[in-house]
């Protein structure tokens, strides 16, 4: 009612409910409208109106509907010829399933040693999509992707150079904007390429220690399983 433009009081302080315009100071009492103006017969229009809302709505959807669409999937193998995930991607993407993090989902309490790793969680995150990118697979081709990436920064900020000096002399509003716009995309790749090496770097200093973390975690796993027995058995 106040979306069309009435406003209706009705208390228990108030013998009989009123309604007024939202543009008036006087109210009138609802009885004298007729009947129809009574509040059990306003909730049972609504009511109704409400239904046939839904109603409509359902049949509108149910005309619009598309049947689902089935795909089928053929997968060669099985589960224990399938090819398995090793070396240095392989240690970082289970590292990541015992944080929780992938997949995302309810994961159980952590060992303490796995709650302090867990605030690293988005670096080893990087470092398992740097290494799935570049297929890198083991320490030598980590410091190697670390040397290319270096050399190539290291070219693509001479180039910056030399943009940068040819907009110093430049004076055409399109050359400078074509000078600029070509700065801008390196700086940008040198940033990308200065992240990668952080996060790879990062890659061989944790590796490692990672290894311990899987370990412990492992460990703590198999003393929770058998308590778990232990306590089914009645033992």
């Amino acid at each position: 009612m106040k979306q069309q433009g009435y406003i209706i009081s009705y208390s228990y302080s108030r013998k009989y409910p009123t309604i007024r315009s939202v543009n008036s100071q006087k109210a009138v009492r609802l009885y004298r409208l007729g009947e129809e103006y009574e509040l059990d017969r306003i909730a049972q229009r609504i009511n109704a109106n409400d239904y046939d809302i839904v109603a409509i709505n359902r049949e509108k959807h149910l005309m619009t509907m598309k049947p689902p669409n089935y795909t089928r999937i053929h997968v060669n193998g099985t589960k224990k010829t399938a090819r398995k995930i090793g070396g240095l991607y392989g240690l970082y993407l289970h590292y990541l399933y015992l944080l929780g993090y992938r997949p995302k989902k309810k994961h159980r309490p952590l060992s303490p040693e796995m709650r302090e790793a867990g605030r690293m969680c988005d670096k080893y995150s990087a470092c398992a999509r740097l290494m799935a990118r570049e297929h890198l697979r083991t320490d030598e081709e980590v410091q190697a992707f670390i040397t290319d990436s270096e050399q190539k920064m290291a070219e693509l900020s001479e180039t910056r150079n030399k943009i940068r000096n040819k907009l110093r002399r430049a004076s055409e509003p399109d050359h400078i904007e074509h000078l600029t716009t070509e700065r801008d995309s390196l700086t940008a790749e040198i940033g990308n390429l200065r992240k990668d090496i952080r996060t790879a770097e990062f890659t061989l200093e944790r590796s490692q220690q990672v290894q311990k973390d899987i370990e412990i975690e492992l460990k703590a796993c198999g003393m929770i399983r058998s308590r778990n027995h232990r306590d089914r058995d009645g033992r």
